[in-house]
């Protein structure tokens, strides 16, 4: 069964706007069962996809084996930042709980 659907989600650009590196402006959230992909706007870059597995608990889902389509000679830096930010990371917004591990290959999001 397809189910589509528009969600309010509070905190998640907050939350994206820490982890995304180079200034990466997110444009368009497509979540497919087990596969996410964000399409995004990269100064000097241009247009780029970020994806990730996704693996989905009750109450909370862990984002892994990132990739960066689209940035070229950019991408190993691009998502070396990545993992930079997703390590450090440890945020709360009214009922979303977003933290990464402390080697930045897994962003868990956790909802109340």
């Amino acid at each position: 069964m397809l189910v589509q659907m528009d969600l309010d989600l509070p905190g998640l650009e907050e939350t994206l706007a820490a982890i995304l590196p180079l200034g990466i402006q997110p444009l368009r959230l497509h979540w497919s069962g087990r596969a996410l992909r964000l399409d995004a706007k990269a100064p000097f870059l241009g247009a780029v996809t970020l994806t990730a597995d996704v693996h989905l608990q009750p109450g909370s889902m862990v984002l892994s084996r990132f990739e960066l389509e689209g940035a070229g000679l950019a991408k190993a830096m691009a998502l070396q930042k990545l993992r930079e930010a997703v390590s450090g990371l440890d945020r709360r917004w009214k009922g979303l709980r977003a933290y990464g591990e402390p080697e930045g290959d897994r962003l868990h999001l956790a909802w109340t």
